[in-house]
């Protein structure tokens, strides 16, 4: 009976390394033909990913089994010689219990490493799996706010129709919290850019109704403008509001470029007495024949903004940046400076704080229309006609 037992666990052992490698490249052949049979596969980085674990446990039974075969050929003495020496014996006379215990640890490697392997790559996936899933609830948070988001948007677009001052106000600042959202980080930035448009256009409609209202001025009134003073009506509030607010929270690399999309087009907009915070963003303004009389834009940036005639008269632009405006052509073939200093003659500023002009564009005067060489005092009886907020 003892020597039946070793004689089978002798054939065994000797066979071990061949059944293993023949029984891998089986299993890995059955799993492609099944996976051809279902549809074809695109071999790609994905895909081996995907099925990492029918990759990984039949290559490494293959790669065990070729381990064996080398360590097979490394330990026999006779390799590469002439001499014959009898085969290796895995289970030896007389060693039977360490031979067969010897198997057993290297059968568990191989094996136990097989699972150890699938197990690692398994985690892996989960693991994949539930950042993928994380990811799609976030996708699906992110279409739901969005959703809310066009809701919200479209409920104020509709208010700014309003007759109405305060809805009018609240559907602006409404707007201006979509936009925040959308220029912040992971934000839809078309549509914040969507949203700073419709605020630039309903300022060019509202400009419209405002413009009329200043064309109304009587002939006094004109004739006190031509005496440095600036009287009648304010900038509508709402107007203003969005002026501020296209400023205030639409980052300037998101702006619309000027040359090629007009920028945030306030062109022809009557912006009389508009009151910008102080060191406001105005630059990628287009604000090509704006109404910008009375204006308060002290310390505004005002780069690469087109001012091209723009009605400065007594608009206040202490410390104002416009030091690179350019205004080009629509047909891009003639380029001429934004602002010339006929523009800037007209404007007031404070003693010692003058804005900051192209070499081409001279300081006319010293900040109350007087040149420079005048001996009288500084004269700011326009900034109590027009006074620090635009108001007479």
């Amino acid at each position: 009976m003892d020597g039946w037992v070793f004689d089978l666990g002798f054939w065994l052992a000797s066979v071990l390394p061949q059944l293993i490698v023949l029984a891998a490249v089986l299993w890995g052949l059955w799993l492609l033909v099944a996976r051809l049979r279902k549809k074809p596969v695109v071999w790609s980085w994905q895909w081996a990913i995907d099925h990492a674990i029918k990759i990984f446990v039949p290559a490494w039974l293959i790669l065990s089994g070729i381990a064996v075969w080398v360590v097979m050929q490394l330990a026999d003495p006779c390799a590469g010689t002439t001499r014959v020496c009898p085969p290796v014996q895995w289970i030896r006379p007389g060693y039977l219990a360490e031979d067969f215990r010897n198997l057993l640890w290297a059968a568990s490697l191989v094996f136990g490493g097989a699972g150890a392997g699938a197990a690692l790559i398994n985690a892996l996936r989960r693991t994949r799996l539930m950042q993928d899933e994380h990811s799609l609830k976030q996708a699906e948070h992110r279409l739901a706010e969005r959703g809310r988001d066009a809701e919200t948007f479209s409920r104020a677009v509709d208010q700014l129709g309003s007759d109405q001052t305060a809805i009018r106000l609240g559907a602006i600042y409404a707007l201006e919290g979509l936009m925040r959202s959308a220029f912040a980080e992971g934000g839809d930035k078309i549509f914040g850019r969507q949203i700073g448009e419709t605020l630039a256009a309903f300022v060019r409609e509202q400009s419209v109704s405002m413009a009329q209202i200043v064309s109304e001025w009587d002939s006094e009134a004109q004739e006190e403008q031509e005496k440095g003073r600036l009287k009648g009506h304010r900038l509508k509030v709402d107007l203003e509001a969005a002026a501020v607010v296209i400023s205030r929270s639409w980052p300037y690399e998101y702006r619309p470029d000027l040359d090629s999309d007009g920028g945030v087009d306030l062109s022809w907009s009557c912006l009389f007495r508009l009151r910008m915070p102080t060191k406001a963003d105005m630059r990628g303004f287009n604000l090509v024949c704006a109404d910008l009389r009375g204006c308060k834009l002290d310390s505004v940036d005002l780069r690469g903004a087109w001012l091209f005639e723009a009605d400065f008269r007594l608009a206040q632009i202490k410390g104002a940046d416009i030091s690179s405006t350019v205004f080009y052509a629509p047909s891009g073939a003639v380029s001429k400076p934004s602002v010339t200093s006929k523009q800037i003659k007209l404007a007031r500023w404070r003693f010692g704080e003058p804005p900051i002009l192209p070499p081409e564009v001279d300081l006319s005067h010293r900040g109350d229309g007087k040149p420079f060489d005048d001996p009288s005092p500084f004269d700011e009886s326009w900034m109590k006609d027009v006074g620090p907020n635009g108001i007479s």
